[in-house]
């Protein structure tokens, strides 16, 4: 506002010229500063994330996530530095949900052990991931409430979400067919129909969008690896591939989910929003032949991962879960995009789809695992989870020992009744159990009392020699 005094000012100067000397230098300043640009503001990020960050995570006396000003290195601990929103979005992977998991890391790590819940199938989980400094936030305080809506916000600058268009996809399609792949097991008579359907309606959508592009789901790296659809084979591996990520009830589908822009109920999609809503007409096209195959009196249903397999059953129902919880599958931990060989693939929230459960399980089961001991702890995945010292001593683990539970017993006695009463190593320890009995005649027994026999070739003391090589 200007004043009555400048106002005056402002009369002189359109009056004569002699009276701009009778304005005096200090009306001249005051009109002049009234003129200028205001002082720059603060962010949103500045005015209500960065005081939260500072206290919580940087204030305390070992500094914490901020670095030390006579590191050349500029190291922070857990390698998440809260001391500039640049130095943050270096870590985009802990500040969105990723997955199954419903929070960011951020909030997860931040709040006590079980405060938070996640869902997986007809299961509420509690997600028990540790955090060296302790809990810092209460999920009931404000300082919580106002992180959480800026994480879902996009953890922006100025707090407002940013748009995600649907993104084209690049590169040919393929024609590559897994070796393993068998259409008579997926098109049968009880699901012609909705192969029919598939074809017709749905394949088209899908290269329409072109997700059978090369980089996207044309990738053979992909979970939902689609090829051109060509022919009846190709459309019939495209058709098991969809069907897989179909879910019960319907609206969980990961097929469904996933495209789905944020703003109506998406997961996130790193191809964008390919349907801004769910009245799209090519995501109400492929709901419609989603929800035929998992209406229950079509007979087909959720297609099955275990098919009966005792083995893969209980890893599905407990040894999955409990790698969730324990928090194995975080994006910078053991995810498919990971700098490390235990490559989990991730699921979605309250969804994992039957190509996630195989590819985890053959994973976790024949690279990870040792079943030709009875003796969970001889598998790397399971030692590296360990506390590293004492008479079950695991392998140090950069994560730590997330499968000790010192508030459960001991001796293993799993109850699937009531999986919870048993420790982690238990639960991994009663699938090993399963796992060899069902591999009978292919490991040896090698429980206490029960040696085996081995072959060893014994030579005297200094005879060692190399084989010289004998002609007939």
């Amino acid at each position: 506002m200007i004043s009555m005094g400048a106002k005056r000012g402002w009369s002189a100067l359109r009056g004569s010229p002699r009276d701009l000397r009778a304005l005096g230098l200090g009306t001249i300043a005051m009109i002049a500063a009234g003129c200028g640009d205001p002082p720059p503001g603060r962010t949103f990020y500045q005015r209500n994330i960065e005081p939260i960050l500072t206290q919580k995570c940087a204030g305390n006396t070992s500094g914490c996530h901020s670095t030390n000003g006579d590191d050349p290195f500029a190291f922070a601990a857990g390698n998440f530095d809260v001391t500039s929103f640049d130095n943050i979005q270096k870590r985009r992977d802990v500040l969105a949900p990723f997955g199954a998991y419903p929070y960011s890391l951020l909030l997860i790590k931040a709040v006590p052990a079980g405060a938070l819940k996640m869902f997986y199938g007809d299961k509420t989980i509690d997600i028990l991931v540790q955090h060296s400094g302790g809990p810092v936030l209460d999920i009931k305080s404000d300082a919580f409430i106002t992180l959480q809506n800026w994480l879902d916000n996009g953890a922006t600058e100025n707090g407002l979400k940013p748009p995600t268009p649907p993104q084209t996809g690049r590169g040919s399609c393929s024609h590559a067919i897994p070796a393993e792949f068998s259409r008579a097991s997926f098109i049968t008579p009880m699901t012609q129909a909705s192969f029919d359907a598939f074809k017709q309606t749905v394949h088209p959508i899908l290269v329409e969008h072109g997700c059978n592009a090369a980089n996207c789901h044309g990738a053979p790296q992909s979970d939902f690896y689609i090829t051109c659809g060509e022919n009846d084979n190709e459309l019939a591996f495209n058709f098991s591939q969809a069907w897989s990520f179909v879910n019960a009830p319907v609206d969980d589908s990961q097929l469904l989910r996933v495209p789905l822009a944020v703003s109506a109920g998406g997961r996130g999609h790193t191809g964008g929003d390919q349907f801004a809503s769910t009245s799209d007409t090519d995501y109400a096209q492929l709901h419609t032949w989603a929800a035929a195959i998992v209406d229950p009196t079509s007979g087909i249903g959720k297609l099955d991962f275990a098919k009966g397999d005792a083995g893969k059953q209980f890893f599905a129902d407990f040894v999955q879960p409990l790698l969730l919880s324990r928090g194995c599958s975080f994006q910078a931990c053991h995810s498919a995009a990971a700098t490390n060989d235990f490559k989990l693939r991730s699921g979605t929230q309250n969804f994992f789809s039957a190509i996630a459960l195989a590819k985890n399980y053959d994973l976790l089961r024949n690279e990870f695992m040792a079943i030709e001991f009875p003796d969970a702890r001889r598998g790397r995945a399971v030692a590296k989870a360990l506390v590293a010292s004492g008479a079950g001593a695991g392998i140090t683990h950069r994560g730590g020992a997330v499968l000790e539970d010192p508030a459960k017993p001991t001796t293993c006695n799993f109850d699937p009744a009531n999986p919870g009463a048993s420790s982690p190593l238990c639960v991994f320890q009663e699938w090993v159990k399963r796992e060899r009995a069902a591999a009978a005649g292919q490991v040896t027994d090698m429980t206490a009392g029960k040696p085996i026999t081995i072959v060893y070739v014994q030579r005297p003391s200094g005879t060692a020699r190399r084989a010289q090589a004998m002609s007939a």
